[in-house]
């Protein structure tokens, strides 16, 4: 306990000393985004699907870094736990071969359809050295655990990745973990890289209080010029004040797009909304009540260079967690025109699409966006305006924003929505939420 908390110790002081010393270049001189999915299936038969974001803002000699990522693995019947990991520190650079990582990583896991009344959670807080060459990177440090699970109590890490083993598109990663130098804990992947953003692997983990298990999929990455299939990413999350029953919510988007030509494309996106529970104090205890994906395939074809012709399937999955409670989803297709491929993105003064179809759930499915925003200034100001309705239910939402940043765009908004119900006694539901959005194109 005393070597890895001096470990920590020393890593938090070398960090915050250098990193705002009065000379020395810049580690990172722009904003960057990253942003990988991962698909497949692993050794007790069911699938799993893992998002990753990770966002940096340069500092001098450094960067300030945040990282999202869960994993989700399901059933036949949408039942399976889900890994969180929400990650946040600052990264100072010796050199360009030896860095210093001080970082708090927060771990929860939560199971969807099925009763979970303890959750269970852990807090690292970690000091680590980096040493990276164009050939490997390798890492070594040390911490101790804030609040969670009692039994932890110190950790030791240990890190390699080598993604070009003898000249090869073969790569090996690896991270182990002591707990109280006692319980060993390790994530350990053999992978081929197709091409510079699709990798195939094999990945066997032993996790906090989980089985070991083994992962076979696919993983698309962003950051490779050719054949880059993520072409956004976003995460938000907001805060509800006068709501009693969510306290916030949180939006993890990640938009991939495969077939452009120059008048055509094939666009997927994944989303994820998780509202979280209020309780008794803000800080206490944040459960979510449903992981909600609203997924969608659309095929855009251009009529002209202001209007955007679309074709879309959509499938919208709610999966209850911590309860004993079935997912419901419904599915539906239809045609649509916009005049801009992304509808979040500020490339016009006026930006909007429309679309609607059958719904097998709830007869039909229509709606409508507009957006009003001043573009290319330092910092831009919009509005947005979302309608949606079906046989059940009609969803409307105005949101007043300012965006600025380069490379990762930061967008402070505050927005009123409201939920009418056409077939339950609650009719109208309304509530207002403000606060941030990260996004970044590729």
């Amino acid at each position: 306990m005393f070597i890895s908390r001096l470990l920590l110790i020393i890593c938090f002081i070398l960090t915050s000393l250098t990193c705002f010393a009065d000379q020395g270049p810049t580690a990172q001189d722009k904003t960057h985004a990253k942003a990988n999915i991962e698909i497949g299936v692993d050794s007790h038969e069911r699938r799993f699907f893992r998002p990753y974001l990770r966002f940096e803002f340069p500092i001098k000699k450094g960067t300030i870094f945040t990282e999202v990522n869960y994993y989700q693995r399901i059933n036949s019947q949408l039942k399976g736990e889900v890994d969180y990991w929400i990650k946040a520190g600052v990264l100072y650079y010796f050199t360009n071969l030896l860095s210093i990582e001080g970082s708090l990583n927060h771990f929860c896991r939560h199971i969807t359809s099925r009763t979970y009344r303890t959750i269970f959670d852990a807090n690292e807080v970690l000091g680590r050295l980096w040493y990276r060459t164009n050939k490997m990177k390798l890492g070594f440090g040390g911490g101790f655990y804030i609040g969670g699970h009692e039994w932890y109590d110190n950790l030791l890490v240990f890190n390699y990745k080598y993604p070009n083993i003898l000249k090869t598109e073969f790569g090996i990663e690896a991270e182990f973990k002591l707990i109280n130098f006692t319980k060993v804990l390790h994530d350990l992947e053999f992978f081929i890289a197709l091409n510079e953003n699709l990798d195939l692997f094999v990945r066997n983990t032993k996790h906090y209080e989980y089985d070991n298990t083994t992962y076979l999929g696919m993983r698309f990455k962003s950051g490779g010029q050719a054949n880059n299939f993520i072409r956004k990413l976003e995460f938000q999350t907001g805060v509800l004040p006068s709501y009693d029953r969510y306290k916030m919510e949180s939006i993890l988007a990640i938009d991939l797009e495969f077939f452009k030509r120059r008048d055509r494309r094939l666009q997927i996106s994944l989303i994820s909304r998780i509202p979280i529970l209020r309780d008794d104090a803000f800080f206490h205890v944040f459960r979510p009540e449903t992981i909600e994906y609203p997924l969608s395939l659309q095929y855009e074809r251009k009529i002209n260079k202001d209007l955007l012709a679309v074709g879309y399937c959509i499938y919208d999955i709610t999966m209850p967690v911590d309860v004993d409670q079935p997912f419901t989803s419904n599915l539906g297709v239809g045609i649509g025109l916009r005049n801009q491929p992304f509808f979040e993105k500020l490339e016009k003064t006026i930006r909007y699409e429309v679309f609607g179809g059958p719904n097998f759930t709830h007869t039909y499915d229509a709606g409508a966006n507009v957006g009003f925003n001043t573009i290319q200034r330092p910092l831009n100001f919009g509005a947005n305006a979302r309608a949606r309705v079906n046989a059940a239910t009609f969803d409307g939402s105005l949101t007043l924003f300012g965006e600025f940043g380069s490379e990762i765009k930061i967008r402070i908004f505050v927005s009123g929505e409201t939920t009418k119900y056409f077939d339950e006694d609650t009719s109208t539901v309304s509530k207002w939420l403000f606060g941030l959005s990260l996004f970044s194109w590729f």
